[in-house]
Protein backbone atom coordinates (compact mmCIF):
# COMPACT_ATOMS: atom_id res chain seq x y z
CA UNK A 1 0.00 0.00 0.00
CA UNK A 2 2.70 3.00 0.54
CA UNK A 3 2.95 2.48 -3.20
CA UNK A 4 -0.29 3.81 -3.92
CA UNK A 5 -0.01 6.18 -0.94
CA UNK A 6 3.47 7.45 -2.35
CA UNK A 7 1.58 7.92 -5.46
CA UNK A 8 -1.27 9.91 -4.46
CA UNK A 9 0.97 12.46 -2.34
CA UNK A 10 2.69 12.81 -5.60
CA UNK A 11 -0.22 13.80 -7.33
CA UNK A 12 -0.88 16.20 -4.45
CA UNK A 13 2.04 18.23 -4.87
CA UNK A 14 2.34 17.60 -8.74
CA UNK A 15 -1.67 19.45 -8.30
CA UNK A 16 -0.25 22.16 -5.55
CA UNK A 17 2.85 22.92 -7.93
CA UNK A 18 0.87 23.31 -11.29
CA UNK A 19 -1.60 25.92 -8.90
CA UNK A 20 1.07 28.13 -8.03
CA UNK A 21 2.02 28.91 -12.32
CA UNK A 22 5.17 30.77 -12.68
CA UNK A 23 5.60 31.06 -8.88
CA UNK A 24 7.12 27.44 -9.06
CA UNK A 25 10.04 27.45 -11.24
CA UNK A 26 12.41 25.20 -10.11
CA UNK A 27 15.77 25.57 -11.15
CA UNK A 28 16.40 21.57 -11.07
CA UNK A 29 14.96 20.12 -14.51
CA UNK A 30 13.88 16.70 -12.15
CA UNK A 31 11.68 19.22 -9.83
CA UNK A 32 9.55 21.21 -12.78
CA UNK A 33 5.99 19.53 -13.19
CA UNK A 34 6.54 17.99 -16.84
CA UNK A 35 9.20 15.87 -14.95
CA UNK A 36 6.97 15.08 -11.96
CA UNK A 37 4.34 14.16 -14.20
CA UNK A 38 6.92 11.76 -16.34
CA UNK A 39 7.92 10.75 -12.70
CA UNK A 40 4.18 9.91 -11.68
CA UNK A 41 3.29 7.62 -15.50
CA UNK A 42 6.79 6.08 -13.89
CA UNK A 43 5.57 5.06 -10.80
CA UNK A 44 2.37 3.90 -11.93
CA UNK A 45 3.75 2.14 -15.05
CA UNK A 46 5.99 0.24 -12.48
CA UNK A 47 3.71 -0.87 -10.19
CA UNK A 48 0.59 -2.02 -12.58
CA UNK A 49 4.07 -4.39 -13.53
CA UNK A 50 4.29 -5.86 -10.51
CA UNK A 51 0.40 -6.50 -10.03
CA UNK A 52 0.58 -7.56 -13.21
CA UNK A 53 3.68 -10.14 -12.84
CA UNK A 54 2.60 -11.28 -9.70
CA UNK A 55 -1.02 -12.51 -10.84
CA UNK A 56 0.82 -14.26 -13.37
CA UNK A 57 3.07 -15.85 -10.85
CA UNK A 58 0.11 -17.36 -9.13
CA UNK A 59 -1.65 -18.54 -11.89
CA UNK A 60 1.53 -20.74 -13.16
CA UNK A 61 2.14 -21.98 -9.48
CA UNK A 62 -1.84 -22.79 -9.12
CA UNK A 63 -1.90 -24.50 -12.72
CA UNK A 64 1.44 -26.50 -11.47
CA UNK A 65 0.04 -27.60 -8.05
CA UNK A 66 -3.28 -28.91 -9.76
CA UNK A 67 -1.52 -30.81 -13.08
CA UNK A 68 1.22 -32.19 -9.96
CA UNK A 69 -1.49 -33.60 -7.49
CA UNK A 70 -2.41 -36.65 -10.02
CA UNK A 71 1.63 -37.68 -9.92
CA UNK A 72 0.99 -39.88 -7.03
CA UNK A 73 -2.02 -41.43 -8.12
CA UNK A 74 -0.52 -42.26 -11.35
CA UNK A 75 2.67 -43.61 -9.91
CA UNK A 76 0.99 -46.04 -8.26
CA UNK A 77 -1.09 -47.32 -10.96
CA UNK A 78 2.40 -47.35 -13.18
CA UNK A 79 3.34 -49.63 -10.34
CA UNK A 80 0.51 -51.74 -10.22
CA UNK A 81 0.85 -52.38 -14.30
CA UNK A 82 4.30 -53.12 -13.80
CA UNK A 83 3.98 -55.62 -11.31
CA UNK A 84 1.31 -57.21 -13.05
CA UNK A 85 3.68 -57.26 -16.48
CA UNK A 86 6.10 -60.63 -15.36
CA UNK A 87 9.20 -58.07 -14.91
CA UNK A 88 12.25 -59.07 -12.72
CA UNK A 89 11.20 -58.25 -9.02
CA UNK A 90 14.62 -56.06 -8.89
CA UNK A 91 12.71 -53.79 -11.73
CA UNK A 92 9.72 -53.58 -9.76
CA UNK A 93 12.02 -52.79 -6.44
CA UNK A 94 13.79 -49.73 -8.37
CA UNK A 95 10.09 -48.23 -9.68
CA UNK A 96 9.00 -48.79 -6.28
CA UNK A 97 11.88 -46.68 -4.90
CA UNK A 98 11.28 -43.78 -7.54
CA UNK A 99 7.90 -43.83 -6.59
CA UNK A 100 8.09 -43.48 -2.85
CA UNK A 101 10.59 -40.55 -3.49
CA UNK A 102 7.64 -38.81 -5.38
CA UNK A 103 4.98 -39.87 -2.67
CA UNK A 104 7.24 -39.13 0.31
CA UNK A 105 5.57 -42.38 1.72
CA UNK A 106 8.10 -45.12 3.72
CA UNK A 107 10.01 -47.72 2.72
CA UNK A 108 7.07 -50.15 4.62
CA UNK A 109 4.56 -49.69 1.69
CA UNK A 110 3.89 -49.23 -2.06
CA UNK A 111 2.48 -45.84 -2.80
CA UNK A 112 -1.17 -45.82 -2.41
CA UNK A 113 -3.25 -42.98 -3.80
CA UNK A 114 -4.48 -40.67 -0.63
CA UNK A 115 -7.59 -39.08 -0.27
CA UNK A 116 -7.66 -35.40 -1.19
CA UNK A 117 -7.95 -33.11 2.25
CA UNK A 118 -10.98 -30.96 2.79
CA UNK A 119 -10.28 -27.38 1.48
CA UNK A 120 -10.53 -25.92 4.75
CA UNK A 121 -7.60 -28.05 6.04
CA UNK A 122 -3.98 -25.87 5.74
CA UNK A 123 -1.59 -27.22 2.81
CA UNK A 124 1.07 -29.47 4.17
CA UNK A 125 4.67 -28.66 3.14
CA UNK A 126 5.73 -31.52 0.65
CA UNK A 127 8.42 -34.30 2.28
CA UNK A 128 11.62 -33.62 1.10
CA UNK A 129 12.03 -35.00 -2.03
CA UNK A 130 8.64 -33.69 -2.96
CA UNK A 131 9.60 -30.41 -4.75
CA UNK A 132 8.05 -29.91 -8.23
CA UNK A 133 11.02 -30.17 -9.78
CA UNK A 134 12.32 -33.50 -8.08
CA UNK A 135 8.96 -34.84 -8.92
CA UNK A 136 9.32 -34.60 -12.18
CA UNK A 137 12.80 -35.13 -12.98
CA UNK A 138 12.09 -38.44 -10.91
CA UNK A 139 8.89 -38.96 -13.09
CA UNK A 140 11.54 -39.00 -15.75
CA UNK A 141 13.68 -41.85 -14.46
CA UNK A 142 10.26 -43.78 -13.75
CA UNK A 143 9.29 -43.17 -17.55
CA UNK A 144 13.29 -43.96 -18.42
CA UNK A 145 12.90 -47.44 -16.23
CA UNK A 146 9.46 -48.47 -18.55
CA UNK A 147 11.05 -48.01 -21.91
CA UNK A 148 13.77 -50.49 -20.97
CA UNK A 149 11.54 -53.20 -20.31
CA UNK A 150 9.97 -55.01 -22.96
CA UNK A 151 7.06 -56.33 -20.78
CA UNK A 152 5.74 -53.40 -19.90
CA UNK A 153 2.74 -52.83 -22.82
CA UNK A 154 -0.03 -51.78 -21.08
CA UNK A 155 -3.71 -51.54 -23.08
CA UNK A 156 -4.82 -48.19 -20.96
CA UNK A 157 -4.23 -45.46 -22.61
CA UNK A 158 -2.79 -43.18 -20.21
CA UNK A 159 -0.41 -45.87 -18.57
CA UNK A 160 1.24 -46.22 -22.21
CA UNK A 161 5.18 -44.82 -22.83
CA UNK A 162 3.63 -42.18 -25.58
CA UNK A 163 1.01 -40.57 -22.76
CA UNK A 164 3.50 -40.92 -20.02
CA UNK A 165 6.06 -38.97 -21.85
CA UNK A 166 3.63 -36.25 -22.81
CA UNK A 167 2.74 -36.15 -18.82
CA UNK A 168 6.47 -36.23 -18.46
CA UNK A 169 6.67 -32.93 -20.85
CA UNK A 170 3.99 -31.52 -19.80
CA UNK A 171 5.38 -31.71 -15.89
CA UNK A 172 8.81 -30.09 -16.56
CA UNK A 173 7.18 -27.48 -19.10
CA UNK A 174 5.06 -26.19 -15.80
CA UNK A 175 8.06 -26.01 -13.63
CA UNK A 176 9.79 -24.11 -16.30
CA UNK A 177 6.89 -21.20 -16.69
CA UNK A 178 6.72 -21.09 -13.40
CA UNK A 179 10.46 -20.42 -13.07
CA UNK A 180 10.11 -18.05 -15.93
CA UNK A 181 7.32 -16.01 -14.21
CA UNK A 182 9.05 -16.00 -11.10
CA UNK A 183 12.15 -13.98 -12.69
CA UNK A 184 9.46 -11.88 -14.31
CA UNK A 185 8.27 -11.11 -11.08
CA UNK A 186 11.40 -10.14 -9.34
CA UNK A 187 12.23 -8.15 -12.00
CA UNK A 188 9.77 -5.92 -11.72
CA UNK A 189 10.01 -5.90 -8.29
CA UNK A 190 13.12 -4.80 -8.50
CA UNK A 191 12.64 -1.95 -11.21
CA UNK A 192 9.80 -0.80 -9.07
CA UNK A 193 11.51 -0.44 -6.07
CA UNK A 194 14.15 1.55 -7.92
CA UNK A 195 11.47 4.06 -8.94
CA UNK A 196 10.04 4.29 -5.68
CA UNK A 197 12.68 4.27 -3.52
CA UNK A 198 15.98 3.44 -5.05
CA UNK A 199 17.39 4.95 -8.08
CA UNK A 200 18.08 8.49 -8.23
CA UNK A 201 15.04 10.97 -8.50
CA UNK A 202 12.91 7.90 -7.16
CA UNK A 203 9.45 9.05 -6.14
CA UNK A 204 9.74 9.39 -2.24
CA UNK A 205 13.36 11.47 -2.59
CA UNK A 206 12.00 13.98 -5.26
CA UNK A 207 8.64 14.20 -3.70
CA UNK A 208 10.43 15.66 -0.26
CA UNK A 209 12.81 17.51 -2.11
CA UNK A 210 9.42 19.56 -4.01
CA UNK A 211 8.07 19.91 -0.59
CA UNK A 212 11.36 21.53 0.32
CA UNK A 213 11.22 23.91 -2.56
CA UNK A 214 7.97 25.08 -2.12
CA UNK A 215 8.74 25.55 1.59
CA UNK A 216 11.09 28.07 0.12
CA UNK A 217 9.53 29.59 -2.25
CA UNK A 218 6.32 30.56 -0.40
CA UNK A 219 7.69 29.97 3.25
CA UNK A 220 7.04 27.68 5.98
CA UNK A 221 3.69 29.56 7.46
CA UNK A 222 1.86 29.77 4.06
CA UNK A 223 -1.22 28.24 3.24
CA UNK A 224 0.43 26.32 0.56
CA UNK A 225 3.65 25.21 2.04
CA UNK A 226 1.16 23.42 4.91
CA UNK A 227 -1.48 21.92 2.53
CA UNK A 228 2.24 20.35 0.77
CA UNK A 229 3.47 18.78 3.57
CA UNK A 230 0.33 16.81 4.27
CA UNK A 231 1.87 15.26 1.22
CA UNK A 232 3.33 12.52 3.22
CA UNK A 233 6.04 9.98 1.61
CA UNK A 234 6.49 6.35 3.20
CA UNK A 235 9.69 4.63 2.72
CA UNK A 236 9.64 1.17 2.77
CA UNK A 237 12.47 -1.35 4.02
CA UNK A 238 13.70 -3.37 1.04
CA UNK A 239 14.18 -6.88 1.57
Amino acid sequence: MSQVKNMQSLDKVIRICTGLGGTYNPGQQNLRVEALINLLNNASNADASVSKARSEFEIATNTREVMFEGVPKLAARILSELKSSNVLEQTVADARTITRKMTGRKASRDPVPSEPAPQEQPRKRRARGQTFISVANNFSKLLQNLKDVPNYNPNTPDLKVDALQSMVDQLHAANNRVEDARVKFLNARIERNNVFYLAAGNVCDTTSAVKLKVQAICGRASETYMAIAKARVFKRKIL
